[in-house]
């Protein structure tokens, strides 16, 4: 759990000057276990509400909740969790909200950051995305990556900010390998 938070910490320090810039009215935290990275954001003044969205809620969320419920604000219910696999849940969370979402994910499978990434491009939404487990299902990345002596995860990176370049602003945000590698 330490490691979680280090990385969460970590991720919002690393967005939180776009983040604040967007101005979203909700913080969706995609792939978000026990919701600390939401809970970043809301406890932050970035916005006032945070959905998490994963298919399976630890049991950790509510002791998390709890222990941060003093600072999350005035509203009511400041997070709330949706358990459904993020192809359903995200899109129709994204048509429902009234006011301008931010969608996060720190450390999502990186074909699950695809599916995340293309979703917000598709309904106009601005998001910050960490993948990790990176895939190449054509081998032709790794390929490359290997021939230049670069990281893969690297590659994959770069490869990904270029098929997104024609579709939306893209900016690259790191932290230290140390919190996460």
């Amino acid at each position: 759990r330490a490691k979680e938070m280090r990385e969460a910490c970590a991720f919002y320090d690393a967005v939180r000057k776009d983040a604040r810039r967007s101005e979203p009215s909700l913080v969706i935290d995609v792939c978000g276990g026990h919701g600390a990275l939401g809970m970043l954001f809301v406890a932050n003044g970035v916005a006032p509400k945070a959905l998490v969205i994963d298919q399976l809620r630890p049991t950790s969320h509510q002791g998390l909740l709890r222990a941060w419920r003093p600072f999350l604000g005035a509203e009511p219910d400041p997070v709330s969790y949706d358990e459904r696999p993020l192809q359903v849940a995200l899109p129709e969370a994204l048509a429902a909200h009234e006011g301008k979402c931010l969608v996060v994910a720190c450390h999502a499978c990186q074909h699950l950051a695809q599916d995340i990434i293309d979703c917000c491009i598709a309904a106009r939404a601005d998001f910050a995305v960490c993948p990790c487990c990176p895939k190449d299902e054509m081998g032709r990345v790794q390929a490359a990556a290997q021939t230049l002596g670069v990281d893969f995860g690297v590659a994959m990176v770069l490869a990904e900010m270029g098929r997104l370049s024609s579709k939306c602003d893209v900016r690259l945000r790191t932290f230290d390998e140390a919190v996460s590698p």
